[in-house]
């Protein structure tokens, strides 16, 4: 019925967002693997796992899994499990290997809309109304929309569309957001209860709508807020030399005593000094040095590796000369003298 594919959509989701398979538990409650376990014992594996279900809905399930077993009042949890696991995979998909799966992320879509742990006021929903449109026109003018659902992903272990608060807010590349701005967007994107995390799939969806088209010059309505201005460029008709781009990002890294490293790091779990070449913008977005786009393109080449990732190991070195010179615990004797010259008012 319409009811009980509502509440296995419920238990789908649950699983899919947990990575869940309901087999095992069933099968300790089964020593004999006759397939059907009690009413008591189903309903002990369901809350085993949490599944977000009311005693109706878990009732309704009992019935309607104990209709597949005549004169008996066990549940055949075998057929439960089938019906469910349909979230993965179809069973004895080997004998039909062109048979077209099931559609699963329409589950996770229909809880895409967060049903906050607190509904906003309207005071609040109109501040979060004028701050998406920012937002978006931030995200359009700086070309964010290719990188930033990678730059979420990354801390998505479990391809759930969720992450936890703290990694939400680290992976914001949107670097003049206040503390209160950025508490709002946690609170507008989490969903149900804080243990679910923070949908950002909705959040970059809401950012970076499919349909946006990237504004022409001279076309920004008026009364808006302009999108907040990025680092200023090389003149026009200027050649752009690596030197050049690496003395101003050296210039922003010495003035505001920041190290790029770690914001690299946020995108190489296996620490091997090596990225995609998007994440070049979102680590630097994320420090606050702004770049244009031939600038970018001029960093990404130099140090791009032979099969098209980044090297950005070399790069922070060479930003982090700045400091003090790589492995000078080598040479304890050896002078230096920080170039206080890139923060002249002529650079």
């Amino acid at each position: 019925s319409t009811q009980v594919q509502t509440v296995e959509d419920q238990i789908r989701v649950h699983a899919l967002k947990k990575g869940l398979r309901l087999d095992d538990p069933f099968k300790d409650f089964d020593p004999l693997r006759s397939l059907h376990v009690s009413p008591t014992q189903f309903q002990r594996v369901l809350n085993l796992y949490s599944c977000p279900l009311t005693q109706p809905e878990i009732s309704l399930l009992i019935s309607t899994y104990q209709d597949l077993l005549p004169k008996s009042d066990h549940v055949n949890y075998r057929a439960f499990c089938d019906s469910v696991n349909t979230a993965f995979t179809e069973k004895e998909l080997e004998k039909s290997p062109t048979k077209r799966l099931r559609d699963t992320q329409h589950l996770l879509a229909s809880t895409a809309v967060p049903a906050s742990a607190a509904p906003l006021s309207p005071r609040s929903q109109a501040v979060f109304d004028e701050l998406l449109a920012s937002l978006r026109q931030y995200a359009r003018a700086h070309s964010l929309t290719a990188t930033i659902r990678a730059t979420f992903h990354d801390h998505d272990r479990h391809n759930n569309h969720h992450i936890t608060p703290a990694q939400f807010c680290q992976s914001l590349p949107f670097p003049h957001l206040t503390e209160l701005q950025t508490r709002l967007l946690v609170r507008r994107y989490t969903d149900r209860t804080p243990a679910d995390g923070v949908n950002y799939y909705t959040f970059v969806d809401d950012v970076c709508p499919a349909d946006a088209v990237a504004p022409q010059v001279g076309d920004q309505p008026r009364g808006t807020s302009p999108a907040p201005p990025s680092s200023p460029s090389a003149p026009a008709g200027a050649a752009l030399s690596e030197e050049a781009v690496l003395d101003k990002v050296r210039a922003i890294a010495l003035k505001r005593r920041v190290r790029l490293l770690p914001f690299f790091r946020d995108f190489d779990r296996l620490r091997s000094g090596i990225c995609l070449p998007e994440h070049l913008r979102s680590a630097l977005t994320l420090a606050q040095v702004e770049l244009t786009a031939p600038e970018l393109d001029l960093l990404t080449r130099r140090y791009a590796t032979d099969d098209g990732r980044l090297h950005y190991a070399p790069f922070c070195d060479a930003v982090d000369e700045v400091f003090a010179p790589v492995a000078m615990e080598k040479t304890p004797t050896r002078s230096f003298v920080p170039p206080t010259h890139l923060l002249s008012p002529q650079r």
